[in-house]
């Protein structure tokens, strides 16, 4: 019995560090990084809406990184760690939304026509696309 509450008691601390080690892996640098696909904010919406599975696998695919562009119709920058900046996407219900890094956080004024590149995480409301860089 001892042995097998050992046995659980290691591999438990395993998994955590394990867990642990990804939690506080680096993201790598998107703005070195090539985008593999470009497409407005409107058409990213459009096709998460259409099929999400089948956006799921064409724009958020393991560490692939899109670039997307359009209108900025909000930004937001009370997170202390990230800034937010919202595409008009037509939908008056739902945006396309880039999250970057407070340090590389762009000053974009609304109705700007922007380009950036990130990961796209999915739709939960929004679009959201992370780790952004500005495309210049």
């Amino acid at each position: 019995m001892k042995k097998i509450l050992l046995i659980l008691l290691v591999l438990g601390l395993s998994a955590a560090g394990i867990g642990y080690y990804m939690y506080q892996k680096p993201a790598e640098k998107t703005v070195s990084a090539d985008a593999s696909l470009r497409i407005t904010a409107k058409e990213l919406l459009a096709a998460f809406q259409a099929d999400e599975a089948k956006a799921m696998a064409t724009y958020a695919a393991d560490g692939q990184v899109i670039e997307v562009s359009g209108s900025v119709v909000g930004l937001d920058a009370s997170d202390p760690a990230k800034v937010t900046v919202s595409l008009d996407t037509g939908d008056p219900m739902a945006a396309v939304v880039l999250e970057f890094d407070k340090a590389a956080a762009p000053t974009w004024a609304p109705g700007a026509a922007v380009k950036a590149k990130g990961t796209c995480t999915g739709l939960l409301l929004d679009v959201v696309v992370t780790r952004c860089a500005v495309v210049e």
